[in-house]
């Protein structure tokens, strides 16, 4: 019978959650453990990609100078103390803004609780089977406070990465410190006190660091708590409390999705989505209808004389750069990634290199783009079968091709399989690891048994002689 809970007559919303984090069985197999090992390898893709890019080495020169520590920078021979450590792999990992998300939370998930994880995780005893756990754990609670308290939260102008994100990394630290009730209840009320990180921030070089900015609250809160900071226990559902002030939601909405904590377990219910392309998710759809009607008809992009785009109102407001100056504004771009797709025939790494920037072909089919809006029918789904972004490309000849896309591949339920994932972690592992190095992470975190080290992955993850990284 599923459990109903009155937070009105009962336990706060954080005591309740609390509770399961501390007391949640640890063991997962099946397709909930796949997902997490999904999630890891793809994350820890994006990491390796990501940590060269300016947002992730102007990280690393600010908090290096505050001294060494044990957790290391993944794709680098640096340790840096676990706050810092965890700051610079989660701006790493949103570097391209290929790292994956999930919907209700709009949380950009294993990117803001992978870098915790890492760097509280004891290397000679904690095990693999420790870091999916606390994955699937952080997972849970990001998604169910998701739904508690958007679609009010996000449409407000907060980023959720950096809010609901903090306090989800802060449950999975919690766990992985293996912290008590009391301990995990307090590490997530501290944590309300850490939330903040606006969506006008995208495309610019800040926004990828909301994640790494809410994985180090995440091991921050977790980590006072351990030692004995405390906190009030009413911080995420009271009269004065992060939904409060930021969500119409009410303790009658945490009291409704708390209820299925862990029944069914977040990753199987709602799912993580796994990004083919490097760039905000909203411009997916349209990315796809651009690959299918170049690769259905042949396209010239020589030969097109206009595009029309239709997206839902409210994307377009989050992705309103046309013709973009820098990287970060290409990836909120949509006339940008269509035209890139058109012209390249594909949207990977490579088209956001500053080259690609400057490339006059794609520059020229950008300015061809007009972008028309419809009024999107539920601001709580990005993606919404039956509401299609699309694409309308009109030849100098005067033929008009057009294609629509709901929801892209990756989106749940087109679920990027294992063989998809792995060529993507290997695409982005090869610019920083041999191939070598970057076998034996797939094989750790995708293919063996979940009793090894941690040790061992940090091991792999850290490189003393990368191979040459492709200049930017």
């Amino acid at each position: 019978m599923e459990m109903q809970l009155d937070l009105e007559k009962d336990s706060s919303a954080i005591e309740i959650l609390s509770d399961f984090i501390a007391t949640a069985p640890g063991k997962h197999e099946g397709e909930a453990l796949m997902r997490s090992r999904r999630a890891v390898l793809d994350t820890i893709g994006c990491m390796l990609v990501g940590i060269d890019e300016p947002v992730a080495r102007n990280a690393i020169s600010t908090v290096s100078q505050w001294g060494v520590g044990n957790a290391p920078v993944i794709g680098t021979d640096i340790c840096l103390p676990s706050p810092w450590a965890a700051l610079v792999n989660g701006s790493a990992a949103k570097a391209f803004d290929y790292d994956d998300w999930d919907d209700p939370s709009l949380v950009h998930t294993t990117s803001t609780l992978l870098p915790g994880i890492l760097a509280l995780l004891d290397g000679q005893t904690a095990k693999g089977s420790d870091l999916f756990h606390a994955h699937i754990i952080g997972v849970e609670t990001i998604i169910r406070i998701g739904e508690a308290i958007n679609p009010g939260h996000y449409a407000r102008g907060w980023h959720s990465t950096s809010t609901i994100g903090a306090i989800g990394a802060t449950a999975a630290c919690s766990r992985a410190l293996k912290l008590d009730r009391e301990q995990t209840a307090c590490a997530l009320s501290i944590a309300t006190s850490m939330t903040g990180g606006l969506t006008a921030q995208f495309g610019t070089m800040i926004k990828p660091m909301h994640a790494g900015l809410a994985a180090k609250a995440g091991v921050l809160a977790a980590s006072l708590a351990a030692n004995g900071i405390t906190a009030r226990k009413d911080t995420l559902d009271g009269k004065s409390s992060f939904a409060s002030t930021t969500s119409d939601a009410s303790r009658a909405d945490f009291g409704q999705a708390f209820a299925r904590l862990g029944k069914p377990w977040a990753i199987l219910e709602h799912g993580l989505h796994v990004k083919l392309y490097p760039s905000c998710g909203g411009t997916h759809r349209v990315i796809e209808c651009a690959l299918e009607l170049r690769n259905t008809h042949n396209l010239d992009p020589g030969d097109i004389a206009a595009i029309e785009i239709n997206v839902a109102d409210y994307v377009y407001e989050l992705l309103h750069y046309g013709l973009p100056r820098t990287i970060p504004e290409a990836l909120f771009s949509f006339p940008y990634c269509l035209a890139a797709a058109l012209c390249r025939g594909q949207v990977g790494i490579d088209e956001f290199h500053p080259s690609s920037l400057s490339d006059q072909q794609i520059y020229d089919l950008a300015n061809k783009v007009t972008v028309n809006t419809r009024p999107a029918p539920d601001r709580s789904k990005l993606f919404l079968k039956g509401d299609p972004d699309i694409v309308t490309v009109t030849m100098r000849s005067g033929v008009e091709y057009s294609h629509s896309v709901d929801v892209p591949h990756g989106a749940p339920p087109r679920f990027a399989d294992n063989q998809t994932v792995e060529r993507k972690f290997f695409d982005c592992a090869s610019r920083k690891l041999g191939d070598k190095q970057a076998t034996g992470i797939r094989d750790l975190v995708f293919h063996m048994n979940s009793d090894w080290l941690m040790s061992d992955l940090n091991q792999l993850l850290m490189v003393a002689n990368p191979v040459d990284s492709k200049p930017r």
